[in-house]
């Protein structure tokens, strides 16, 4: 399904893991900003990949699109919405 995660590790007591995902074209969050998702799914988008190029921690501002890879650290329960939300 284009997605991939991490085994999760034990971070200051929270398990946290890396998922790389596809923005599906019925994704909630497509068209929306790096900080909208940040702030609504409480997680980190560490790599934005469009177009052949990565940008590495990239702004909140940065909007995001259909196609786009993601890889993004969260908690277990975080990441399994959003990949909810994306298909």
């Amino acid at each position: 399904a284009g997605v991939d995660i991490t085994n999760p590790i034990s971070v200051e007591g929270q398990l946290l893991s890396l998922a790389r995902l596809v923005i599906s074209e019925d994704a909630a969050f497509a068209e929306k900003t790096v900080g909208y998702v940040e702030d609504t799914y409480h997680l980190n988008i560490v790599l934005l990949r469009r177009d052949h190029k990565s940008e590495m921690h990239p702004t909140d501002k940065s909007q995001l699109h259909e196609g786009d890879t993601l890889v993004v650290l969260g908690m277990p329960e975080q990441l399994s919405q959003l990949l909810h939300d994306n298909e």
